[in-house]
């Protein structure tokens, strides 16, 4: 059935709309859960789960001025991109470009919301020499199915309707120990009022 070409705009519009507030959200997270970072130039490359995506893995770019975020088919879609001859190309709402400036080439990283990561030929690089250990960590944490185990386990902290839930949490992990129950852990750490809002959100 043929929908008018305004209703896909606003269609358009509502999906850009969700992805901006998913990024920005994302970058104003100080923590990922599960993470691992490496160094590279003057930026720092994270892998771990957000909270603010659901516990999905994710790639974070930063540096002291800004922050970028990658889901694994992002992350993919852009080292693909980071082979670019020269001409500018799109994807997934990024933007990548290569520029030579007093004879280095620097590859240029922009998204939607006007936000930028310059990159030299070295930081290239590198980054195409950490992708395996990148890679390997996303699916490792993909595997951990994080998002289905922190439901199930908020839901049997509901059933058990403690007067301290922060206490049968702590309990749990040190009985149980698992990747998953360290995720808690550092939930309990980093996102308490999370936690403690989502186990009083049904009760």
């Amino acid at each position: 059935m043929y929908e008018p070409e305004e209703s896909q705009n606003f269609v358009t519009e509502d999906l850009e709309r969700i992805s901006q507030f998913y990024a920005s959200a994302v970058e104003r997270e100080k923590h990922l859960i599960l993470s691992t970072s490496f160094t590279i130039g003057m930026f720092s490359v994270e892998c771990g789960l957000s909270f603010a995506r659901h516990f999905k893995p994710i790639v974070k770019l930063s540096s002291s001025m800004t922050a970028m975020t990658f889901d694994k088919d992002e992350w993919v879609a852009l080292q693909k991109l980071m082979q670019t001859d020269g001409q500018a190309i799109t994807i997934y709402g990024f933007n990548v470009s290569v520029t030579e400036c007093l004879g280095a080439k620097m590859l240029t990283i922009s998204n939607i919301e006007g936000k930028y990561f310059y990159l030299s030929e070295s930081d290239v690089n590198e980054l195409f020499k950490l992708n395996f250990c990148i890679i390997h960590k996303l699916d490792m944490l993909y595997n951990l199915n994080f998002s289905l185990y922190y439901t199930k386990f908020i839901e049997m902290i509901q059933d058990l309707n403690s007067d301290k839930p922060l206490d049968v949490m702590f309990a749990f992990c040190e009985i149980l120990p698992s990747t998953q129950s360290y995720g808690i852990c550092e939930c309990l750490y980093y996102l308490k009022d999370k936690l403690l809002a989502d186990v009083n959100r049904y009760k």
